[in-house]
């Protein structure tokens, strides 16, 4: 059951005005390999309810320092795309057409030839 959080929205845009224009040193610096805006929304977030996805932002930041953000976050795009794709046939049992699997295809490379 979820359960609701109090999400106080005054300190969500405090954090925001406070650190818009420069890096709070407690997250990853993602400076010079595009930024990441993302990351700076799940701040502003966490500074209004107190709660962020640990388990994601854990992985990014692992990730951030074995490889570069330019291939990093395209993998990761291509992974959602992928256990998307598999959770739908093999655990909701859809029966997809060709041209759905021709789509599929085409969004990883879409992904791919984006980040080239």
């Amino acid at each position: 059951m979820l359960l609701p959080v109090p999400y106080d929205r005054r300190r969500a845009v405090e954090y925001a005005r406070r650190w818009a224009l420069s890096r709070n040193p407690l997250f990853v610096n993602f400076a010079g390999q595009g930024g990441d805006c993302t990351s700076f929304v799940s701040q502003c977030i966490l500074a209004g309810c107190g709660i962020m996805n640990g388990t994601v932002n854990l992985f990014v930041m692992i990730l951030s320092g074995m490889m570069s953000v330019s291939l990093m976050f395209p993998l990761m795009s291509v992974g959602g795309i992928l256990v998307t794709f598999t959770v739908s046939i093999l655990f909701y049992k859809e029966k997809l057409t060709r041209l759905q699997y021709l789509g599929f295809l085409a969004g990883i490379g879409a992904v791919i030839f984006l980040n080239i």
